[in-house]
């Protein structure tokens, strides 16, 4: 699995659309200053390039899953 399958695994899980979750992946991995590391193996990563891919992945399911459930709060 290269980097771009494991920051976009959660995505494929909730069926988000190739065109956005292509997007999501390189603005997260560019947030985290990892643009263009999309086809590296996590092994082809120091530990702190790994730790940063983490945080993508983190960020990209964080903000999806606020963006579905934000329009449902009570006022």
């Amino acid at each position: 699995m290269n980097v771009f399958h494991n920051v976009a695994s959660g995505l494929k899980l909730r069926r988000v659309s190739k065109t956005d979750i292509a997007r999501k992946v390189g603005q997260a991995l560019e947030f985290v200053g990892l643009p263009g590391m999309e086809k590296r193996s996590p092994a082809q990563l120091s530990a702190g390039q790994q730790q940063r891919v983490t945080l993508a992945r983190a960020l990209v399911d964080g903000i999806h899953a606020s963006r579905k459930v934000s329009g449902t709060e009570a006022a």
